[in-house]
């Protein structure tokens, strides 16, 4: 009896044991992830989109092969630039320019295009300008904390802030301001679906702005450094195959314009 009770303790015991063992082992091959915050900026990055937009095809395309999960996470505008500096989150697609150099340090920065904001306007030219001073007699509408908006307001301009595009587009066709500014591969898309059959009636000024259009990764996360070496491969496969340019250009809805991939 003493033998058959030793013998039934042992095979409690790998019982126990072995599904540990196994969940361990399990755990330890889980795939590494790509979790992207971001916010919603069809056709850039949007949950309504395939893919996630176009830089979800990017990404995907860069990490193809790589065993690298892909998980897009939408959040207010402000609360992604915290939660990829708190490292919070490992990767964060944007620009860069609205990181401080001390915060720029804490990162790894893939820039893979340029983002040009423009002035648009409704039924009449678009206005020319030299200087943002120029500019002082236009009403002119921009999203809420954005980077231009902060720059037109440190350069004594009053922009009319709204949080949507939708918004800003309702407000220029309606006449309520003279121009609004956006960056123009996400004006392009939204005018075509909110108003398809007016498109020669929207008039795009030479750029405003120009920043990088980059993939950031935190340091501060323990998957950052090594999510940014794989998507550097990719990324510089994707430039040599000139598959990043067929992707950009059908988001572009043709050419791509100059100098606007790195």
């Amino acid at each position: 009896f003493s033998l058959l009770k030793r013998i039934g303790i042992l095979a409690l015991s790998f019982s126990i044991v072995l599904p540990l063992c196994s969940r361990a082992a399990s755990a330890g091959t889980q795939p590494l992830t790509a979790d992207i915050v971001c916010e919603d900026f069809a056709p850039f990055f949007s949950h309504s989109l395939p893919v996630d937009g176009m830089v979800g095809e990017i990404v995907r395309e860069a990490y193809k092969d790589s065993g690298v999960a892909i998980r897009f996470s939408y959040v207010p505008y402000a609360r992604a630039l915290t939660y990829l500096k708190e490292g919070k989150y490992p990767v964060h697609v944007g620009t860069s320019a609205v990181f401080s150099e001390g915060e720029k340090s804490a990162m790894i920065i893939r820039p893979f295009m340029r983002i040009r904001w423009r002035l648009f306007t409704y039924g009449k030219p678009a206005p020319e300008f030299k200087a943002l001073a120029d500019l002082k007699a236009l009403q002119i509408g921009s999203y809420i904390g954005a980077f231009d908006t902060a720059l037109y307001r440190k350069a004594g301009l009053q922009p009319f802030e709204q949080s949507s595009m939708d918004a800003l587009l309702k407000m220029l066709h309606y006449g309520r301001v003279d121009a609004v500014s956006i960056v123009d591969m996400a004006f392009y898309a939204k005018a075509k679906q909110l108003y398809p059959n007016e498109s020669d009636q929207f008039k795009a000024s030479a750029p405003v702005f120009q920043t990088d259009g980059s993939v950031m990764f935190s340091k501060k996360h323990p998957d950052g450094e090594k999510l940014s070496l794989i998507f550097e491969k990719g990324l510089a496969e994707l430039k040599r195959s000139g598959r990043l340019r067929q992707i950009v250009e059908r988001y572009y809805g043709g050419k791509v314009p100059p100098n606007t991939l790195y």
